[in-house]
């Protein structure tokens, strides 16, 4: 959230009574000043760069004093919250009032217009529409002094950073060994869906829970929930794959990836999540387990995680050549985080 103050004055010789204050926003056509402190206001009398026509740019958003002063129907300014009364203002004391507003993603890495409009009482003076030809916005909002106008940039989205955790007392970081790398406790495999209430989020709460009891069945269909944590400020739109790699009698795993089982739907389907901020969030898929061969009775379920923006990007899984790539890249490579995995015996 974002705190916008707003300052409004009085003038006059008698206290200003009943008065609305009113913060619209839009993007801005125009940049925020250049060569100024980022977000300056704009400049009195008209000192400045040219900010561009009045009539491209001011238009009050279904102004009425009288009335609830809500934006209509296809105007492009809208409201950062519900219009302040202010009770009283006397003359030379000057009344701040404080909008608390989040940007929407829209205008991130762009600029903003913040637009405030005090209204005294009803009766008492109405806000002008823009000219149809006239000055520039920089001389048209100083004059007009019941609006204010304000050109910010909006900084740019936070990079997505979305991961797995590979043990139990993992924070994500590169693993020292490949035994915890095969006990991730955001991997979960179970028989019968939860049916507590809040399902699965609810019944799997416990991210300190090894889970040692979990196993895949066969025949039936098996529940997998990925759980995908998200250490950014923002919320992240991630994509998940989960695959099986077979775990051979003799317990070596067939890391070759023309080898592997897709369980996660095959591209362009997308197994999506929206993670939360700073918080996590379980994905989920089914899966029937093929017919093992002979000797073999376990599977390696291995999930990577990007961000669906690809600023936080998963390996490309063919780099997983053989059992040693898989753990090299585990062990040492960048993005080892984004993906985790977990050894379960068939029953």
């Amino acid at each position: 959230p974002n705190a916008v103050y707003v300052q409004v004055h009085n003038n006059g010789r008698d206290p200003a009574t009943a008065v609305l204050l009113h913060l619209y926003f839009r993007a801005s056509p125009i940049a925020a000043p250049i060569g100024a402190p980022p977000g300056v206001a704009i400049p009195p009398h008209g000192v400045g760069p040219d900010l561009g026509p009045v009539a491209d740019f001011y238009n009050p958003p279904g102004f009425d004093p009288t009335g609830g002063g809500d934006p209509v129907a296809g105007t492009r300014w809208t409201r950062v919250g519900p219009a302040r009364p202010i009770a009283s203002i006397q003359p030379g004391s000057p009344v701040v009032q404080r909008f608390d507003w989040t940007v929407p993603s829209a205008l991130a890495g762009g600029n903003v217009a913040l637009l405030a409009l005090v209204a005294p009482a009803a009766g008492q003076g109405v806000l002008p529409a823009a000219p149809l030809a006239g000055p520039g916005i920089d001389t048209f909002i100083p004059a007009e002094r019941r609006a204010a106008l304000r050109i910010l940039a909006v900084g740019p989205l936070p990079l997505a950073d979305v991961f797995i955790r590979a043990a139990v007392d993992d924070d994500g970081l590169a693993l020292g060994a490949s035994a915890s790398a095969l006990r991730s406790p955001d991997i979960i495999a179970v028989a019968n869906a939860p049916t507590v209430a809040g399902g699965a989020e609810v019944a799997f709460r416990d991210r300190l829970d090894p889970r040692p009891q979990d196993r895949l069945t066969r025949p039936g269909t098996n529940h997998l929930f990925v759980r995908v944590h998200n250490r950014s400020v923002a919320t992240v739109k991630a994509e998940v794959e989960l695959f099986a790699v077979k775990l051979h009698a003799d317990l070596r795993p067939d890391f070759l990836f023309a080898n592997w089982i897709r369980i996660s739907p095959t591209p362009p389907a997308k197994l999506e999540i929206d993670v939360p901020a700073r918080s996590h969030l379980l994905a989920t898929q089914t899966w029937d387990v093929p017919d093992p061969a002979p000797g073999d009775t376990s599977y390696i379920l291995v999930a990577l995680v990007h961000s669906a923006d690809l600023q936080d990007p998963a390996p490309a899984v063919p780099v997983f050549a053989d059992e040693a790539a898989f753990w090299a890249f585990l062990r040492r490579s960048h993005g080892s985080d984004n993906v985790a995995a977990r050894a379960l015996r068939v029953r």
